[in-house]
């Protein structure tokens, strides 16, 4: 018979030969460690071992509490999102769309006193009154969400009060960029890109590994006059969607 390492590797393959066959899709669960189990004729404990070297094959993440699903494929982010609009799609949706998956974002809006590394970001005095939105963002499949970023914006005073529809959760066809490109602004963006371990928030939105690193993206909004009207951070799962940036 053979030994419990040598029959977890043969789990493992024929696991691995399923998901090449396609009978698990990009971002699918497999089934619970008993229905695996029974289905392979081991114990629990072997399928663990069988899933744990498929983790290290890179082929599952493994969920605490809620299984393995199967690694998604990471969508293609263009840098340049921002700058075109599609239908009534621009920005992260677009992105998702044309890579053909189905985008989903939770937002929550409020204003707050801006703290020192917002006020900095934004140019204006600390404890200035700004309009903050705070999004989940990412993908479904099979149902089931997979979150990609978490991308706060803040807004200078001066901006919420010529576009009252920032408050609202949905500002309308290509979002919060096409509304200030209809009040006549002529958009230019800058990125400040480095990476950090995640704050807890973070790592709770974004479902992430205890030694997973986010990839975070400061994105300061100038209109022709080079004043700032908003500024964004973004914290994103770099293994979900790598951003690329394209030059002429």
């Amino acid at each position: 018979m053979p030994r419990q390492p040598e029959r977890a590797r043969e789990v493992a393959d024929a696991i691995a030969q399923e998901i090449a066959e396609g009978k698990v899709g990009p971002g699918g669960w497999l089934s619970s460690k008993p229905v695996l189990a029974n289905r392979h004729s081991v114990t629990v404990g072997t399928v663990q071992r069988a899933l744990a070297m498929l983790a290290d094959r890179g082929l599952v993440d493994l969920v605490p509490g809620r299984g393995a699903v199967l690694r998604s494929a990471a969508i293609r982010r263009d840098s340049a999102d921002v700058t075109r609009q599609e239908g009534n799609w621009r920005g992260f949706p677009l992105s998702l769309i044309t890579a053909g998956a189905k985008p989903y974002s939770d937002t929550a809006i409020r204003d707050l006193d801006a703290t020192a590394e917002i006020a900095q970001w934004l140019a204006v005095p600390v404890g200035t009154t700004v309009l903050e939105r705070n999004r989940t963002q990412g993908r479904v499949v099979e149902g089931d969400r997979q979150p990609i970023q978490v991308a706060i914006t803040w807004f200078t005073p001066a901006i919420v009060e010529q576009l009252p529809v920032l408050r609202k959760s949905n500002t309308g066809p290509g979002g919060m960029y096409s509304r200030m490109a209809d009040a006549g602004h002529r958009l230019r963006w800058e990125d400040t890109v480095s990476e950090r371990a995640p704050v807890d928030d973070e790592r709770v939105r974004l479902d992430l590994a205890p030694d997973q690193h986010v990839l975070l993206i400061w994105r300061r909004c100038y209109n022709q006059e080079d004043r700032i009207l908003e500024v964004t951070r973004r914290a994103i799962r770099a293994d979900r969607s790598p951003v690329v940036y394209s030059y002429g």
